[in-house]
This record gives C-alpha cells, sequence and structure tokens, in this order.
C-alpha cells in the first residue's frame, strides 16, 4: 500500500515537474528572441525535396514551382489517413482488452486451481503476450504513418514532421498508455500495473535489441552478397578476355 501511494506522488510531482518546465522554457525562449531581435522573425523553408506535384508558373516570383493542390490533400486525409488510424487505434483497444480480459480469466483459474503455476509462468504468459502486442504494434504505427504523412505530401519539413508527431502521439497513446490507464481505473489491481509495466519495459528492450541485431545480420549478408556478385562478375570478365585472347 505505501509503495502504491508513493507511485501515485511520484506520477503527481513529475506532472507538475514537467508543467513547470515548459513553462519556464516558453518564457525563456521570448526573452532570449527579444534580445536577440528575432522575436517577430519566421524561418524560411526550403521545399522538401520530396515534395512532389505539377510545375506551374508562381503569381509572385514568376517563375515555375512544384504545386500540390490543397484539395487532393485534404481527400486522402479523410478517406484514406483518418480512417486508416481509426481502425487501427481501434484493433489495437480490442485486443488490450481481450488480453486483459484473459489476464482475468487466468488470475480465477489459478486461484481456483483449476491451471498449473509453472512457475509463475502460467500468471506472466498474458502480460508477455499483450506487451509483444503493444510492442510490435508500434513499429507498425510507425510505419503506416510515414507512409501516410508521405503520401499527405506536405511542401515544408516543419509542416511534415507536425503531421507525423500528430499520427504518431494518437497511436502511442492508445498503444502504449490504454492498458495501463484500464488496469489502474476500472481494474484497481495495483500489483498487477506494477507487473505489466515491468513485463512491457523487458519486453521492449528485448524486442529492440532482436531488431538491431537483425538488421546488423542483414546488412552484413547484403555486402557479402554485394562482394560475393563482384567477384563472380570479375572473374567472368577474365574468363571471358582469356577465351577472347585466345
Amino acid at each position: 500500500e505505501l509503495d502504491d501511494k508513493l507511485f501515485v506522488i511520484n506520477a503527481f510531482l513529475n506532472i507538475i515537474w514537467a508543467t513547470g518546465f515548459l513553462i519556464f522554457w516558453r518564457r525563456r525562449q521570448a526573452e532570449l528572441a527579444f534580445k536577440w531581435n528575432t522575436l517577430d522573425m519566421e524561418q524560411i523553408e526550403a521545399t522538401r525535396s520530396a515534395y512532389t506535384g505539377e510545375l506551374r508558373r508562381s503569381s509572385v516570383t514568376h517563375q515555375n514551382e512544384v504545386y500540390y493542390p490543397s484539395w487532393k490533400r485534404l481527400l486522402f486525409r479523410l478517406f484514406v489517413t483518418i480512417p486508416m488510424i481509426g481502425i487501427n487505434i481501434v484493433l489495437v483497444s480490442f485486443l488490450i482488452l481481450l488480453i486483459i480480459r484473459f489476464q482475468s480469466w487466468v488470475d480465477r483459474q489459478l486461484k481456483d486451481g483449476h491451471l498449473p503455476h509453472l512457475m509463475s509462468l502460467t500468471e506472466l504468459f498474458p502480460k508477455i503476450l499483450l506487451a509483444l502486442v503493444t510492442t510490435i504494434f508500434s513499429d507498425v504505427y510507425k510505419s503506416v504513418c510515414r507512409w501516410l504523412t508521405i503520401k499527405e505530401n506536405y511542401r515544408e519539413q516543419q509542416k511534415h514532421d507536425d503531421q507525423m508527431v500528430g499520427k504518431l502521439f494518437a497511436c502511442a497513446c492508445v498503444n502504449s498508455y490504454f492498458s495501463v490507464f484500464y488496469i489502474a481505473l476500472f481494474t484497481h489491481k495495483y500489483i498487477r500495473l506494477s507487473h505489466q509495466l515491468t513485463t512491457i519495459f523487458v519486453i521492449k528492450q528485448f524486442w529492440g535489441n532482436i531488431k538491431v541485431k537483425t538488421f546488423a545480420l542483414l546488412d552484413a549478408f547484403k555486402g557479402f552478397v554485394r562482394e560475393l556478385a563482384m567477384l563472380d562478375l570479375s572473374i567472368s570478365k577474365r574468363f571471358y578476355w582469356n577465351n577472347k585472347a585466345k
């Protein structure tokens, strides 16, 4: 019970510290901008290299520039971006609720003696499953959000990054915090919450290490195949010129 109270106090203090830091930094930023005479200055960004569209003559500079109509972007957001993000959020929410219900069922069966304990593996299985689902969906979300933002075709890099962050935030809130808030606010099982948070942290670290090692092995394999192809080409050329000389 003491750990639960300290956990709540720690979270509350972190919220106060983060809010105060942001307020202080905004004031400090305004002071520095006034001191450097850049308060009303807006940064002019160059066009993104991946920005595509049709060439048309600008009415301001009278030069050809790439133009992409905003109505196409709006239609894509309404009929592709929003439905895909909504489907992803609903899907992961459903899976999280299903796994939490499965965890409750496993706990009841263990308490009644209907399931073998197996050195806590039976109790940990739903927690590991939930951590795997949230971790894998996190990577899927990043790929989907990156593809959607590229297809929306923003001119400035800042606008592109803002839209990317907004999509990731909407998906990450549900994917990372839905299970935590559900367990804390609806089941009130704080011991399970601490176990779940620990499991998620361990699985994410394990999954991250697997990805790093896998990508490193793939890069090494691609390099080996490339060197092998170059060696084969060199041998083929040498064999060709030797036969031609004969």
